[in-house]
C-alpha cells in the first residue's frame, strides 16, 4: 500500500509539473551573436503576442521575421531578406536566462547562438 501511495503522489507532481506553461516573457530582450551582423530585439505579451525585430545600426536596414507559431517553449519563424532572396525558417529556444539558440534551416543551414544584452 506504501508502494501505491508513493508512486500515485509521484505521478501526479510529475503530470502536474508537465502542465505548467512556459513563460514566453522570459524572451523578451536584445539579442546578439558574433555570426551575424544584425542584432534582434525580441517582445512579448499576451495581448499583441510576438514581434521579432531584425537589425543592423550601421547600415540601417531590418529584416522581416514572422512567427509561425510557438509550443512548450519553443517558438517557430520564418525570415525573408529580400535584398538576396534567402528565407530561412528559425527555431528558438531558451538555452538559459541569458542564452537563446536558433536552429536555421533553408537558404542557410546553421545553430546560432545568441547573447542577451538586456
Amino acid at each position: 500500500m506504501k508502494n501505491l501511495f508513493l508512486t500515485f503522489f509521484t505521478f501526479t507532481v510529475l503530470n502536474t509539473m508537465a502542465q505548467v506553461d512556459f513563460n514566453y516573457s522570459d524572451f523578451n530582450g536584445h539579442w546578439i551573436t558574433d555570426d551575424s551582423i544584425y542584432e534582434l530585439v525580441i517582445l512579448y505579451n499576451e495581448e499583441d503576442e510576438f514581434q521579432f525585430l531584425n537589425f543592423n545600426i550601421e547600415s540601417s536596414r531590418t529584416l522581416d521575421e514572422k512567427v509561425l507559431n510557438y509550443k512548450d517553449g519553443v517558438i517557430k519563424t520564418e525570415l525573408t531578406n529580400k535584398r538576396n532572396n534567402w528565407n530561412i525558417q528559425g527555431v528558438y529556444e531558451m538555452i538559459s536566462k541569458d542564452t537563446l539558440k536558433v536552429k536555421i534551416t533553408g537558404s542557410y543551414n546553421g545553430t546560432i547562438k545568441f547573447t542577451r544584452l538586456y
